[in-house]
């Protein structure tokens, strides 16, 4: 469980606007909550929540290997390396990219796949 504390710029039975410090948070509501007290524009408020997945993609070539797609595999990958190339290379070396998303694709151009980079 984690806690998030600002001033209620928006709130809705779908969903609470929180303003956080200088970012603006936008957290939605469900059947389980518990409200003490009632939610106004202005108000400062305290949230406890929960991350949860909505959405798992497996990166890891053994566990794709596993369902056959070795090609799906390296569009994955690279997809998911182009998308977020500067967020994974920002003080990296190769080596620790390397550990993080598995083997970084380094294919030549004929195998249909290029850098992140173009």
């Amino acid at each position: 469980m984690y806690t998030v504390s600002g001033k209620v710029v928006e709130s809705s039975e779908a969903l609470i606007l929180l303003q956080h410090r200088d970012e603006k948070w936008e957290i939605a509501r469900g059947p389980g909550e518990t409200i003490k007290g009632s939610i106004r524009t202005g108000d400062e408020i305290s949230v406890n929540y929960q991350l949860i997945a909505a959405v798992v993609n497996v990166l890891t070539a053994q566990a794709l290997q596993s369902e056959g797609s070795t090609t799906h595999v390296a569009t994955q990958r690279q997809e998911y390396v182009t998308a977020n190339w500067s967020k994974l290379t920002t003080g990296l070396t190769f080596d620790e990219i390397d550990r993080l998303i598995g083997p970084v694709m380094l294919l030549s151009s004929a195998d249909g796949v290029t850098s992140p980079e173009g």
